[in-house]
């Protein structure tokens, strides 16, 4: 797959977390329009063109060149990148999965790509690690799998120790530490 600027380019970041919120900065910086995708859509996220709620991801989706999913793996998120969502994808975007696997519908994502529905997909995330040798992602064309380490750096220890010293101090201060992730305990329950 030949690689493209993302400068100038739409992407939809799935998921405004901390790490959706480092990933549009970083792109914003390389010249791309952001649109990010959160529960509701109501809190605008810094750096986006806009913020969409999840009830608005097939209709932004229709206009992104690149959709990065950095989404939790919550009963919410399940398959939350779905075929539907994949159909209307222009068929030159990319797919980048560095959140959960669960979050995309893994026959859906192998079937545009094998159509040539999509451009490409990289895969950092996978339902089972290390990825086996029989998984589907292997045959399709055009995916770029990595072994779950979009998250590594040369500083990765010493920042996995301080974000682990930060929720701590954030639990001791108050119920809620800063990397919560926020679940609708009802459909946790379902």
């Amino acid at each position: 797959m030949p690689s493209v600027s993302v400068h100038g380019s739409t992407v939809l970041v799935v998921g405004a977390g901390r790490i959706g919120r480092a990933v549009v900065r970083r792109l914003t910086a390389l010249g791309a329009r952001c649109v990010a995708v959160t529960l509701t859509g109501a809190e605008p996220v810094a750096g986006a063109d806009r913020s969409v709620g999840a009830d608005g991801l097939v209709e932004a989706a229709a206009g992104a060149d690149h959709v990065v999913c950095c989404l939790p793996g919550t009963a919410g998120t399940a398959n939350l990148v779905d075929k539907v969502v994949l159909d209307v994808l222009p068929p030159h975007a990319v797919l980048v999965n560095i959140g959960r696997a669960s979050t995309v519908e893994d026959a859906a994502l192998h079937a545009a790509l094998r159509s040539g529905a999509l451009r490409g997909a990289f895969l950092d995330v996978h339902r089972v690690e290390p990825l086996p040798s029989c998984d589907p992602a292997w045959t399709v064309p055009n995916p770029v799998v990595s072994p779950h380490c979009a998250f590594a750096f040369p500083g990765e220890p010493a920042e996995v120790g301080q974000t682990f010293l930060d929720n701590l101090a954030d639990l001791r201060a108050d119920p809620l530490p800063r990397d919560a992730v926020a679940v609708n305990h009802d459909e946790a329950d379902s």
